[in-house]
């Protein structure tokens, strides 16, 4: 989201031309309820708990809560309907997700408790279910997973899926698109000072970039901890009822990708990172590609590269063929969920999994499956990382390597 997203965006373009020939591949699936299928940010809205006779209903639900509510009452989604798409997928559920013995299309459960279980519990394979109906939109960044109950308001952030129940106010929603865009939280409920760097954000130690933007000032309290600052009391990301303040919109605009850029072939890859009860810490979790989609969309904005960032990386030989800020999702080095609802503010725990989606462009993904590309979660250390990303960056003591695969396994395509 930075000023160096530019030159890290040509490497990854011309790294990945001068490799391969790319072949064109069509768009399938369903189409979105509104915005594009090459909206940068798109979100496969999945139905949990909805019967077979539930599904128009399930269907006029999304479409509202999302297109007709998030999307169109904020006014920064609103200014930029480009960016912005949903697809209601129908997955049907044998019964209600209220049932006494529910037996739902995802497996997920609603316990009601916010500080054990983020108000869900999911099967063994919740994910890879997630992930199969999410693959039947033509294209997604983001899962929201809508959980049919009607008279709670919960949520749980857990990596790059989103778990609402129905019975949540589109104000909700609206500020946890806020985290998918990378914003922090503009309050403190956490003892102590953070050892995070923060200078290029809506929380900052240093806030003077944003001296210019009339109105700004210098509030102490963001990012949960009290020695980062602020701009502006009325703010989506401090009280989800306001709406997003002029810091937040202007780097949600520098993260959008150029308007009149063409959309490229590329790779919708879903990732499990996974911590065992054994083996939890740096270096230590494991690393399943759940899913690789040959989709055609705009290649991403590379994320600005700076200290404490949590970047996902993808490596073909030795160049950077995709790579994604991550770092919503991660604290001191952990993977984090974040449980939300009634007002009150996230509960952040930690989390034993977690689903990342990100886009790999020109590859089919045959393509990119026999090249045995290398998968790399890393923090950055360093205080003065170099402007180019690269591998030899990536392989340095600059790094902290939280999660790696090499090679990437890639799932065969159906019917191989």
């Amino acid at each position: 989201m930075g000023r160096s997203s530019l030159t890290i965006a040509a490497v990854v373009l011309m790294g990945i031309g001068a490799m391969t020939t790319v072949s064109r591949v069509a768009a399938s699936g369903i189409p979105p309820d509104c915005g594009t299928d090459k909206a940068p940010y798109s979100f496969a809205v999945l139905a949990e708990g909805f019967t077979a006779s539930e599904q128009g209903f399930f269907a006029a639900v999304s479409h509202q809560m999302v297109c007709g509510l998030a999307f169109e009452k904020e006014p920064l989604f609103k200014s930029h309907p480009g960016a912005f798409a949903a697809t209601s997928v129908p997955l049907v559920s044998t019964t209600s997700a209220t049932a006494a013995t529910p037996d739902t299309a995802l497996q997920i459960t609603y316990t009601g408790s916010r500080h054990d279980d983020c108000f869900f519990k999911t099967g063994p394979d919740t994910l890879q279910r997630i992930v199969n109906g999410a693959d039947q939109a033509s294209d997604h960044q983001q899962v929201l997973v809508m959980v049919n109950i009607g008279d709670q308001e919960a949520g749980c952030t857990d990596g790059d899926a989103v778990f609402l129940t129905r019975g949540s106010r589109w104000q909700i929603l609206a500020h946890e698109i806020g985290h998918v865009l990378s914003l922090k939280d503009e309050y403190t409920d956490l003892p102590g000072v953070s050892t995070e760097t923060l200078n290029h954000s809506n929380c900052s130690l240093s806030p003077a970039w944003w001296a210019t933007l009339k109105g700004a000032a210098y509030l102490k309290g963001c990012a949960r901890y009290d020695n980062f600052f602020h701009a502006f009391d009325a703010c989506r990301m401090h009280s989800e009822e306001d709406v997003f303040c002029n810091v937040c919109r202007q780097l949600i605009e520098e993260a959008l990708p150029p308007p009149a850029q063409d959309p490229v072939p590329s790779v919708l890859l879903s990732i499990r990172l996974s911590h065992s009860d054994d083996a939890k810490g740096v270096g230590a979790g494991g690393v399943e590609v759940l899913g690789a989609k040959d989709v055609v969309s705009q290649a991403p904005r590379a994320p600005q590269v700076r200290k404490d960032a949590y970047l996902a990386v993808v490596l073909v030989g030795d160049s950077v063929a995709a790579i994604a800020d991550e770092s919503r999702f991660f604290a001191d080095s952990q993977l984090i969920r974040r449980a939300y609802g009634s007002g009150a503010v996230h509960d952040v725990s930690a989390a034993r999994e977690a689903l990342i989606i990100l886009h790999v462009p020109r590859f089919t993904s045959a393509q990119l499956r026999n090249r045995n590309p290398e998968f790399r979660l890393i923090r950055v250390m360093t205080a003065d990382p170099p402007g180019i990303m690269s591998a030899a960056f990536l392989r340095s003591d600059g790094v902290q390597t939280l999660f790696q695969a090499n090679p990437l396994t890639l799932p065969q395509a159906p019917g191989r």
